[in-house]
């Protein structure tokens, strides 16, 4: 029963440490395009 409650958590830390990484690096694109729009939303000239 021990075993399966420190594979739970060692999973929990796993997956969320993963989760954060793929948000980091899955929006830095996104980042750098808005901070090169300096217009801001809704301006076309």
């Amino acid at each position: 029963m021990k075993i399966a409650i420190i594979f739970g958590r060692w999973l929990h830390i796993t997956a969320g440490i993963l989760w954060v990484g793929l948000l980091y690096f899955s929006t830095r694109p996104i980042i750098a395009a808005a901070q090169k729009d300096h217009g801001g939303a809704g301006k076309h000239y």
